[in-house]
């Protein structure tokens, strides 16, 4: 694989197949789209009418203060915060893994940071599949009290889960596949009853019958810590690992929080 640095964006290339590209200069988070299986076809989508803020695979939080999520203002006297590239600390441009560290500063809108992180995004091939390594940590540079959203959705048992994390938004036809099956550590299950559950693997297969040509497209995701998990699939397919998925909490000034994703895309033949 390799790397193709562009002026906002790195392209992560295995021969002559875009595996994704990470864009780092957008005003508000730093995300890959577009996100590929190996045979070429999109598994993400980017800034939808419906939500805006969602761009492919991407990570976000909110505090009680600062929304880094929504990428505006959703209460009142609530600031809009920002993810800025602050430098690349770290490069593999060749190998069988390419990928980066990176300095990130999330700030509050022409203000100073509230979390400095250090990210690493490394992808590879492995048994034809494209494996995606995301570690986020984040040292807090203040008091700050992590939040759950207000829209958080209710389980089966009325609790309700969050869906800041890591998340990948899907393209409209997944929502509308005729065949689709969701896993939790081999288990087939619904995305009601997954809403919230801890588990070591998550795994998304569909069979997208109306795309052109007719495919089969699969996704599994992973967190260290394990995290609980965020899954909806109407009216649009999303699933998001995080720290507060379950709820929110307060981090004090000086300490980390540290999670380490692992997301799969591959082709089902």
């Amino acid at each position: 694989m390799r790397l193709h640095l562009k002026p906002e964006s790195i392209d992560f290339l295995s021969g002559d197949r875009l595996a994704g590209s990470y864009c780092y200069a957008d005003p508000f988070k730093n995300y890959v789209h577009p996100l590929n299986t190996p045979e070429g076809y999109t598994v993400s989508l980017k800034s939808p009418a419906d939500h805006i803020h969602h761009k492919g695979l991407m990570y976000g939080l909110r505090t009680d203060q600062i929304n880094f999520w929504e990428e505006c203002s959703t209460m009142e006297n609530e600031l809009v915060g920002r993810q800025r590239h602050m430098e690349f600390v770290s490069m593999v441009s060749e190998g069988s893994s390419v990928g980066f560290v990176q300095n990130v500063w999330w700030e509050r809108r022409r203000g100073s940071p509230v979390f400095l992180e250090r990210r690493s995004v490394h992808c590879a091939v492995e048994q034809g599949r494209f494996v995606w390594e995301w570690t986020s940590e984040l040292q807090a540079q203040e008091e700050i009290k992590l939040v759950a959203s207000q829209w958080s959705k209710p389980d089966r048992n009325g609790r309700l889960v969050n869906y800041h994390g890591l998340g990948l938004r899907f393209r409209p036809e997944f929502a509308d596949a005729d065949k689709k099956m969701l896993r939790l550590d081999g288990e087939t299950t619904s995305f009601l009853d997954a809403l919230g559950r801890e588990s070591g693997e998550v795994q998304f297969l569909a069979n997208l019958g109306g795309a052109e040509p007719a495919r089969g497209v699969g996704v599994n995701l992973s967190a260290t810590p394990r995290t609980g998990l965020f899954a909806m699939d109407n009216p649009f397919v999303y699933l998001s690992l995080g720290p507060t998925i379950l709820g929110g909490f307060r981090v004090r000034s000086g300490e980390s929080i540290c999670n380490a994703y692992k997301v799969t895309i591959f082709d089902l033949i």
